[in-house]
């Protein structure tokens, strides 16, 4: 791997995770909207609340039904679990590389996941369900234009209320 390779990683895990392209097409103050949200799933991680507790937050901020503010709260779940697991593997791989370079030891294996759909859905995604197992290098797409589930930067129909997540393999 090289420099720049390594500079793309670390930008993947610094990458903010915006709230969800779903559920603000039609609101007007989107950007105040956004950032209230944004504040209530952060309230709601530290409070260590039940899943209810943020469907719950995000139907007041955003003024949603119960079933639109259950998929935005899934979603948001998704991706946060997603993104963190992504961006800590990155981390320990960015320690691992320049204590190695230092060290003028082996340099590490990129960090690897398997995509893992727990089939919890009402109607999983065909396509979650054929990548299922499947084993990528991290910042490796396992789809075209998603590297793991609740990409951000992934199309909104590959990621919204997608119920499946990512485990690291060594």
């Amino acid at each position: 791997m090289n420099k720049k390779q390594l500079a793309e990683l670390a930008k993947l895990a610094e990458q903010e995770t915006p709230f969800t392209k779903l559920s603000l097409d039609n609101l007007s103050n989107k950007e105040i909207i956004r950032r209230q949200l944004q504040v209530e799933i952060e309230k709601h991680i530290r409070a260590k609340e039940a899943s209810s507790g943020l469907v719950e937050r995000i139907r007041k901020v955003a003024d949603m039904s119960l079933a639109r503010a259950r998929t935005a709260a899934q979603t948001e779940r998704t991706r946060a679990l997603n993104g963190t697991r992504i961006a800590d593997a990155i981390r320990q791989y960015q320690a691992d590389y320049e204590k190695a370079a230092k060290g003028h030891r082996k340099r590490p294996e990129l960090p690897r996941f398997q995509w893992i759909n727990p089939r919890t859905a009402k109607e999983p995604r065909h396509e979650h369900v054929a990548i299922s197992g499947d084993v990528r290098p991290v910042g490796e797409e396992f789809l075209p234009s998603l590297r793991y589930p609740g990409d951000p930067q992934a199309p909104a129909s590959q990621t919204i209320n997608c119920h499946c997540y990512v485990r690291r393999v060594r």
